[in-house]
């Protein structure tokens, strides 16, 4: 007697069928996957330092945050923001002025390093609307300050309004 082999289609209806693991692995993977991604799991070049904390490696990775803002209107709008920031790895003027059209102002940066300090400051001009902020990184006087304080005004060409505002990585 001859056996029956199952044609091209049922061989390929086969190969379709669905494997359902049971919960129980699902949720071995889940948790391997977990583990896998916790900062302590993050790459060294993304971090300020490293250090042992209760026996584990311990990443520290840097944050982000808003120095100060200002906003104004009318004619010729002008504003300035402030602040000051512990172990910054940089700082950044961001500009928005609703009615798009060139804006122009000042910055400055006061940082210092143990016992010495410096200013650093310059002039900044570009174009900016709502959807397209003005960005510069400001200058910061060392390398790795241990504190900074940042300044920056804005004034808009015609009338309008404005947004000011500094941020920085620490």
């Amino acid at each position: 007697m001859t056996q029956h082999l199952p044609g091209p289609r049922a061989r390929m209806a086969a190969n379709r069928r669905i494997f359902l693991a049971p919960p129980a692995v699902l949720v071995l993977v889940l948790a391997t996957v977990l583990v896998t991604l916790t900062p302590s799991a993050a790459p060294a070049s993304a971090s300020r330092g490293a250090g042992k904390v209760a026996g584990r490696s311990a990443v520290i990775l840097h944050t982000f945050a808003r120095l100060g803002s200002c906003r104004a209107r009318g004619a010729y709008a002008y504003c300035s923001a402030s602040g000051s920031v512990n172990h910054p790895v940089s700082i950044h003027l961001h500009v928005t002025a609703r009615r798009a059209q060139r804006v122009s102002g000042y910055w400055s940066t006061y940082c210092s390093n143990g016992s010495r300090s410096r200013r650093e400051f310059s002039s900044y001009a570009g174009w900016a609307s709502p959807t397209h902020p003005l960005r510069r990184t400001l200058g910061m006087s060392y390398r790795h300050p241990s504190s900074c304080q940042a300044t920056a005004d804005g004034q808009l060409a015609h009338g309008g309004r404005m947004h000011v505002w500094l941020t920085t990585w620490h």
